[in-house]
């Protein structure tokens, strides 16, 4: 099928303007149309963009071919292209040359051969030469042939240089001087950068790559709040900009790595793990690849090599390995790639600089990234584990209700050929599952044990799915499913293993109102875990006990002694996420009644008695608690202390990044509620980011929570002042809203959208916002005075844009709510006194208007009254009558409380007349 010009070129003019696949593959049929067809300049551009698309993917290689078809097209047909195809030709013929440098099996002399032509070109035709000296300065950097690069450095000084506010050339300036390395050049490149530390220096870009080069030998000399403020001021640069080159995500994972901030790096490592697979530009690779390198050496010397590390985002096309077996393989691609560098060049400066990096020493133990941040709790994971012992460290951990560092023991397994390792594989798999499969598994794996020799194991697997059926709230199934085993144990078993199935059998017959509700029973255990000293066991019965004395309706205080009793117990006995769902059972039981003062006793009870070195989850669990009762009881100061160390510490505990940010979400509220609104958008920002990435992945667990966060985001923005970003979020906000069925949120968002949006002069979205608000109160009823306020400020915001017609239908709606509020009847005189006013009709309006503010002054309701003094004097000035307008604003002043907020507005405006309109004196 052929095509006319016009049809290639609209065709051209509308497709996608991305580089994945699909958009390369139009743009190649649509090359292939122009040349069949001889629209020789369409297919010139088209190709120029398709060599484009792939070097903005970081696919040089396919656009190096393109670019070379492009120049001779040129050469043999000059007279087709105009002055347009020719500057892009000349700048791209630039930046592919310089690019060619980063690829080893391209020779210098071939690359020395095209910078002679580009200066023969040039120099015919009176172009600059700044960027063959930039060319020729790039390939003397990447040799590390410090003496041509400076050569080529003070030529294109000579040539014109930095352009001025480009920060793309001062970069250049930062880049060479630290990567010479030499005291001399650190120290130049510091004052250099002191200006844009501070603010002083600026450019129309950000900063972020200066920063990135910078912020390693910063982080030594600056306190580390400093750097830490710098380092988040780096990364909202990078998210706002891009794509970036790889190597500024590998600088912030080296400089994570080297702080102390080993699992941020690997974290950030993992995200792009999948996309560095496809990465065909070498020299990108080998600095990412030292980089992660860098990252992965300092966890595996932390213990964390035997990590299976699944590839993220190929849906498992990539194949799983561990951390040991990926930092190898960096570390081996980084070195040969330096080599075959090395060889290419003539020099040994890349593997010079490779070695160094991967053998550097950490630049600080721990830099805190966020105020209040902790180091990092990583879990050591024993080198080369045997099966066998992996399995009873993944039963060990899975008993403690730590199930996903139980899955990482059980990845070091692989396929056992021990029956009893394989009958312990398939117990624990179907222990995490805790699914349909659950029970059948687990009476495989029972089955399995009996067959392998090990028949108390078996009966242990059997009070597994004893649990497993009493959890899914099948209690006399469950029972039956204990009987037996539970025989046989008490026969056979450790008095352990007896103790944790009589702790199941006693909450069974308290459900079932058997044997004596399972008191005698859960009694005995108690006393018998006292007895023989296990801590775990006493744990699990001691709140077995206080959750069945709760059901009778016990006293408070003793069963509160309980629930602390089994804490302690727990964290004793290393089951601290049992220990802190058991704290979150005691804060349940006291939200009740709220009785927040018995509640803060009963914590301050419990840390009191906790065992020495208890573990940090336990603790982090009790502060977390106590800061939501402080906040509960109206101690808000106090409750951010307690949050703050808590949210902080959960972070540094999760090892594997599961934790969820609605930590952050609480504390935020907090601080909202304190009125730091400087707290609340940092905090709210943080996990809204980590949402919206979970959103993407289709991970997302709470988001009704996280519409919380959305709203004291946007909130938060709104008293800060800035409120484009505010509008957005509260926009945000209402999508997410709605898909939460969280209507009554929605129509707050779309409300506080329509007032920031008529502060910002964008009437009509203003008015679209509060229409919408007023369509919801539909769906969630609200009082006729808030339904009225809606449809009044759509009134007020039509008029505003210009659409009267609008206005008169949303005040005829107005007049239909039914009269409640002692100022309904001044409400509606200020919505009637706009649309008469934008009728033209002043003198009704005026009336109108002043009606409205006196009846609301007098009922009190200062912000609506100040409202319609301001438009009271804007009539005045509309009629040319700036002197009543002073008027009407100095007799409403003084009326107002001082703390009113529109008290400033209506001096503002005051102000700015006054120094217009002077009275004229009467003539003597």
């Amino acid at each position: 099928m052929s095509y006319s010009e016009t049809e290639l070129q609209t065709r051209y003019r509308t497709m996608d303007s991305g580089w994945h696949q699909a958009a390369l593959d139009e743009l190649a049929e649509i090359i292939a149309h122009a040349e069949a067809g001889g629209y020789h300049r369409l297919a010139f551009r088209a190709r120029r963009d398709l060599a484009n698309r792939h070097c903005v993917s970081g696919q040089w290689e396919k656009g190096f071919p393109l670019f070379a078809r492009c120049l001779a097209e040129f050469d043999s047909r000059p007279a087709d292209f105009g002055p347009q195809e020719e500057y892009s030709l000349r700048s791209w013929y630039v930046r592919t040359v310089t690019t060619m440098a980063e690829y080893p099996e391209i020779s210098v002399e071939q690359i020395a051969g095209l910078h002679a032509d580009i200066r023969r070109r040039f120099a015919a035709h009176g172009h600059s030469l700044v960027g063959l000296h930039t060319a020729e300065r790039w390939l003397a950097y990447v040799r590390g042939d410090w003496a041509a690069e400076e050569v080529a450095y003070q030529q294109w000084h000579l040539a014109g240089g930095p352009q001025p506010n480009y920060m793309w050339d001062f970069e250049t300036e930062i880049e060479r001087l630290i990567h010479r390395g030499d005291r001399v050049s650190v120290d130049r490149a510091l004052a250099l950068a002191e200006p844009v530390l501070d603010g002083r220096l600026t450019f129309a870009e950000s900063t972020a790559p200066i920063e990135a080069h910078m912020l390693p030998f910063w982080a030594t000399r600056l306190p580390l709040e400093r750097v830490a403020e710098v380092f988040q001021r780096m990364e909202r640069g990078f998210a706002d900009g891009g794509p970036w080159r790889y190597e500024y995500p590998s600088k912030v994972i080296e400089f994570l790595a080297l702080t102390g901030n080993e699992e941020e790096a690997f974290e950030r490592y993992r995200r792009r793990m999948c996309h560095f697979t496809t990465l065909s530009r070498p020299y990108g690779r080998m600095e990412f690849a030292t980089s992660c390198a860098v990252a992965l050496g300092r966890l595996v010397r932390l213990g964390r090599g035997p990590e299976a590390v699944p590839c993220r985002g190929c849906s498992g096309k990539h194949p799983t390995k561990t951390l040991s077996e990926r930092h190898t393989e960096l570390r081996a691609e980084a070195l040969a790639l330096a080599a075959t560098f090395d060889a290419r060049n003539g020099t040994t400066w890349q593997t010079e600089q490779v070695t160094r990096r991967l053998s550097a020493g950490p630049l600080l133990e721990f830099l805190p990234l966020r105020p209040g941040a902790r180091p990092v709790m990583h879990r050591v994971s024993p080198i080369g584990c045997p099966p066998d012992v992996a399995v009873h460290a993944a039963r060990w951990l899975l008993d403690r209700g730590l199930g996903i560092a139980a899955g990482q023991y059980l990845s070091l397994v692989g396929e056992p050929t021990d029956p009893v390792v394989a009958a312990g594989v398939l117990e624990l798999k179907a222990r995490r599952a805790d699914d349909d499969t659950t029970l059948p598994r687990l009476r495989e794996a029972a089955a399995a044990f009996v067959a392998a020799g090990e028949p108390v194991r078996g009966d242990l697997c059997l009070v597994a799915a004893a649990n497993w059926l009493r959890s899914e709230k099948r209690s006399a199934e469950a029972l039956a499913e204990l009987s037996a085993p539970l025989e046989r144990l008490r026969a056979d078993a450790d008095p352990e293993s007896v103790g944790h199935a009589e702790v199941t059998a006693a909450a069974l017959q308290y459900v079932l109102e058997r044997d004596g509700n399972g008191y005698p029973l859960i009694e005995e255990v108690v006393r018998r875990a006292e007895m023989i000293g296990d801590q775990r066991l006493l744990g699990e019965a001691r709140y077995q006990y206080a959750w069945m004395r709760q059901g009778r309706g016990d006293d408070a205080k003793s069963i509160a002694a309980d629930y602390i009793a089994s804490v302690c117990a727990l964290a004793a006995g290393g089951a601290d996420f049992r220990a802190r769902q058991v704290l979150h059972q005691l804060g349940t039981f006291f939200r009740k009644t709220e009785d927040w003062a018995a509640l803060l006793d009963s914590l301050d009870r419990c840390q009191s008695a906790l065992p020495p070195h208890t573990g940090r989850l336990v603790i982090a669990g009790l502060r977390w608690l106590r800061g939501e009762t402080l906040h509960s009881a109206g101690r808000n100061e106090d409750a951010v202390v307690e949050l703050s160390f808590a949210a902080h510490e959960y972070g540094a505990i999760d090892i594997l990044n599961t934790s969820k940010r609605t930590y952050w979400v609480k504390l935020a509220e907090v601080c909202a509620a304190l009125g730091d609104w400087e707290q609340a958008n940092r905090h709210s920002e943080y996990a809204c980011a980590w949402a919206d990435r979970a959103r993407r992945n289709g991970v997302l667990g709470d988001a009704a929570r996280m519409v919380t966060g959305r709203s004291v985001l946007a909130d938060s923005l709104r008293e800060l002042g800035r409120l484009d970003r505010a509008v957005s979020e509260y926009h945000t906000l209402v999508d997410e809203a709605l898909a939460a069925d969280r209507r009554q949120t929605a129509l707050y968002a779309h409300s506080q959208a329509g007032d920031l949006l008529l502060r910002l002069n964008r009437p009509a979205a203003a008015a679209a916002d509060f229409h919408a608000a007023a369509d919801l109160s539909a769906q969630v009823p609200q009082t006729p005075r808030v339904l009225r306020t809606l449809l009044m400020k759509e009134v007020i915001a039509h008029v505003r844009a210009g659409a009267v017609e609008a206005a008169e239908t949303a005040l005829e709606q107005t007049r239909g709510i039914e009269s409640t509020d002692s100022d309904h009847a001044a409400r509606l005189d200020l919505a009637t006194a706009h649309v008469l006013f934008a009728r033209g009709e002043t003198t009704a309006a005026l009336e109108h208007t002043a009606r409205a503010q006196e009846t609301l002054q007098s009922a009190g309701n200062y912000s609506t009254a100040g409202i319609a003094a301001l438009f009271l004097a804007q009539q005045h000035l509309a009629a040319a009558r700036p002197d009543l307008a002073v008027t009407v604003l100095r007799s409403s002043i003084h009326r107002f409380p001082e703390d009113e907020p529109v008290v400033a507005e209506l001096s503002a405006l005051l102000g700015s007349l006054a120094a217009q309109h002077h009275p004229l004196t009467s003539r003597q």
